[in-house]
């Protein structure tokens, strides 16, 4: 069973069988992309997550040389 036969397979597990096997296809298509662009957004949020993360630290540290130094 080639990949695309074992995914077929797997949604007519899941799709009523009165959609023709086309709708399936474009059904899965449009899923795919609503999950890319979900990840494309978590991505993103997180990549500014890691960049607020090391602002912090970079602030935390110069603010711990700033306390060793006056002390």
């Amino acid at each position: 069973m080639t990949p695309t036969e074992r995914i077929l397979y797997r949604l007519s597990i899941y799709v009523p069988h009165t959609y023709a096997p086309t709708q399936v296809i474009r059904d899965a298509v449009e899923h795919i992309r609503v999950l890319d662009a979900d990840l494309t957004a978590l991505q993103a949020a997180y990549a500014a997550l890691q960049a607020e993360h090391l602002a912090m630290r970079t602030d935390r540290d110069r603010l711990a040389q700033t306390a060793k130094e006056a002390a």
